[in-house]
């Protein structure tokens, strides 16, 4: 998207205290060499200062332990929420990005039932609707969660009769975040967030091709998974389903996501590598939202901080979680490979 066309937003207001102060929390944003200076510490007192040069401080108290990661990293994530609702004129803004845990939260119990494992591991704190709600609902003792969780929860059972696979848990329940943030998306009433939006549809049916292609599934359930409201046609992807790998590489290197196809030659693809695709739509949506500083009086550097700082506490937890159990060094480097390249 060319700048003037951000440059020609309907001004608001409203976020004019709210980006400036979002402009001075932005320079406490951990970039690559303060992450390098804690994957290299050598202690946990020089891994306890890097953290406390980036405001993890006040959650370090004398009697915690890097140990105790992650409630540190939750408890500092809450706070960046709460920071930007309290800024924000009204809370969409905030509530949009915390939905999306409510819906991780969802998943994370659907797939664990199908599954027979225990969720609590994948499970975060930090969505708006209690997760005891959600259990009670999907175990019978109570029968609504929220309007768009319900239909998610109806939507999944439904196939689950026929289909008996966590990847459809994942593909609808993706879905539906993205329809949700669409609706969402028309109340802040912005260019720049529709277009985010309509970015967010693409990468999220190029990452539903590419795993029912893996999961070998009728094109019934791609019909059924892929969003409207694209980029790319539907009709595209759909085409695509039974070309080869270097067919589907190439009709991306035709759109706006040139720079994902071209990752490592296309490697995700190649060994149906989901994990590292997700870290390279994250990466390009934060790359779109780095337009946002030009903007000196909406919403969008907001939504910036917000994903600048989920993609903060992904590298931290890999790094601490990696240091913790003694992983080699040059092990954790290559994991953080998919965020830096």
């Amino acid at each position: 998207m060319a700048y003037s066309s951000l440059i020609k937003m309907k001004w608001d207001s409203r976020y004019l205290s709210a980006v400036g102060n979002i402009r001075v929390l932005e320079k406490r944003i951990m970039g690559r060499p303060a992450m390098v200076r804690l994957l290299e510490a050598r202690s946990e007192d020089e891994m306890c200062r890097v953290l406390g040069d980036y405001g993890y401080g006040e959650f370090l108290d004398d009697g915690s332990s890097i140990h105790d990661f992650e409630s540190i990293l939750s408890a500092h994530l809450r706070r960046s929420y709460e920071l930007i609702e309290k800024m924000s004129a009204g809370r969409l803004i905030a509530r949009i990005s915390r939905r999306r845990y409510d819906f991780h939260n969802l998943k994370a119990l659907l797939k664990a039932d199908l599954l027979g494992e225990d969720p609590e591991p994948s499970l975060s704190t930090l969505g708006e609707i209690p997760v005891s709600r959600m259990k009670d609902v999907l175990s019978g003792k109570a029968k609504e969660i929220s309007p768009e969780l319900d239909v998610v929860v109806r939507d999944v059972k439904a196939y689950l009769e026929n289909e008996s696979s966590p990847q459809v848990v994942d593909l609808l329940v993706d879905k539906a975040y993205i329809d949700y943030i669409s609706k969402m998306g028309s109340e802040i009433g912005i260019q720049f967030f529709d277009r985010l939006v309509s970015k967010q549809v693409d990468l999220t049916n190029i990452k539903t091709l590419m795993r029912i292609r893996k999961m070998e599934s009728n094109r019934k359930l791609l019909v059924d998974a892929l969003l409207p409201g694209g980029e790319i046609d539907n009709a595209v992807l759909l085409r695509l389903y039974d070309r080869s790998n270097e067919d589907i590489l190439s009709a991306l290197r035709r759109t706006s996501y040139a720079s994902i196809a071209n990752a490592g030659g296309g490697e995700w693809l190649h060994k149906g590598d989901i994990s590292k695709l997700e870290h390279l739509s994250d990466n390009f949506i934060l790359g779109y939202l780095g337009q946002a500083r030009i903007v000196t009086s909406g919403p969008e550097p907001l939504l910036s901080y917000l994903m600048q700082k989920d993609k903060e506490i992904k590298i931290l937890r890999i790094i601490l979680v990696g240091k913790i159990n003694s992983i080699p060094l040059d092990l954790i480097r290559e994991r953080l490979t998919v965020f830096y390249g």
